[in-house]
């Protein structure tokens, strides 16, 4: 289910509804701060974990982080809760290279 739970959390196109992009931004910037605290608290032991982290969560979270630098959804708050749950996660350096996510983090760092 997490799998499912992430595919809603992919686009503003996934919102329904007759709200504003704006809107529809927000609440995508809501679900993703949740499904990251979900991810984050999942036991690394978990089935299901272990299959969202191998089927690509940082390819995911790549493209999350990019919304963020390019102000399509969320904010510094979302980059933070982003990159502190990042950062708990046992991944691997395969895992971070094939998800583009090195160069961006790295960026983020030099300009912190």
């Amino acid at each position: 289910e997490l799998d499912k739970a992430i595919k809603m959390a992919s686009s503003v196109l996934d919102i329904p509804g007759n709200i504003d992009l704006e809107a529809k931004a927000a609440m995508l910037a809501q679900r993703r701060a949740a499904l990251l605290s979900v991810v984050g608290s999942t036991p690394a032991s978990n089935d299901a974990f272990t299959s969202v982290l191998n089927d690509g969560f940082l390819v995911t979270t790549k493209a999350w982080l990019d919304d963020i630098l390019n102000s399509v959804v969320g904010g510094v708050d979302l980059l933070l809760h982003l990159l502190d749950s990042v950062a708990l996660l046992p991944v691997t350096k395969d895992m971070i290279a094939k998800s583009g996510a090195g160069k961006a983090i790295t960026a983020i760092k030099s300009h912190s």
